[in-house]
């Protein structure tokens, strides 16, 4: 079963900033980035020296060691990567690469919707409104196909992604606005108008903070259908 889908938001972003302060807690200590092996290495010794009950088949203490499986091809995936994303067998929806946070990996949907995942050298693209954050996985393996590296395009979308926070789910905290709020990577909090809230999906109920694979495929194909 894949988890992934089944975590709520708050969930898949605690995952995701726990792992970017450990690793930023390595660096400050070692003075620089980790390896890959010794990061893996560190997660072993923690699991081998804990008495939680944390998983469901072994205790923590039965794993001797925990190593990294690469990608045939491993590689960094630069902003500005645009990409196609399979929406069926003849669609394929392109998008910009922007950055990776304590959010996610964060997405520009452009406008319109490719016959086949290529594009020419000239292609100017228009962005659809918002952005969506999701994961590299398919992108890495190979699902989502790299049509070029247009560092050019993050013109188009917010140079520092923000994410929503719905009012209706926050009735109690005075630091979320009447329409909801939305928060940059570094925290900064901003109230949004009724018009913002109704654009990116708040009033409607259809935004999610982060989407699986699955479910920005899905949510892509939706919107396609309206159209």
């Amino acid at each position: 079963m894949d988890i992934v889908s089944e975590l709520e938001d708050a969930a898949w972003a605690s995952v995701q900033y726990n792992i970017e302060s450990l690793g930023e807690e390595i660096a400050k200590a070692i003075g620089r980035k980790p390896t890959c092996n010794e990061f893996f290495e560190l997660l072993s010794w923690a699991l081998e020296n804990t008495n939680l009950d944390i998983f469901e088949d072994v205790g923590p203490r039965a794993i001797a060691r925990i190593a990294p499986v690469l990608h045939p091809q491993p590689q960094r995936i630069r902003p500005g990567t645009v990409m196609g994303i399979p929406l069926d067998a003849s669609a394929w929806q392109p998008a910009v690469y922007l950055t990776s946070n304590t959010f996610g990996a964060a997405f520009g949907i452009c406008e319109g919707v490719l016959s086949e995942p290529n594009i020419s050298a000239d292609w100017q693209p228009k962005a659809v409104s918002g952005h969506i954050y999701s994961e590299l996985r398919p992108v890495r393996e190979g699902r989502w196909k790299i049509l070029a590296v247009r560092p050019d395009l993050l013109r188009l979308f917010p140079a520092e992604p923000e994410i929503y926070y719905d009012k209706r789910d926050y009735s109690d905290n005075p630091s979320i606005g009447p329409f909801g709020s939305a928060e940059s990577p570094n925290g900064t909090l901003r109230e949004i108008s009724e018009a913002e809230a109704q654009s990116v999906g708040l009033i409607s109920g259809q935004y999610q903070r982060v989407l699986s694979e699955d479910a920005l495929v899905k949510h892509l194909q939706r919107n396609r259908a309206k159209k």
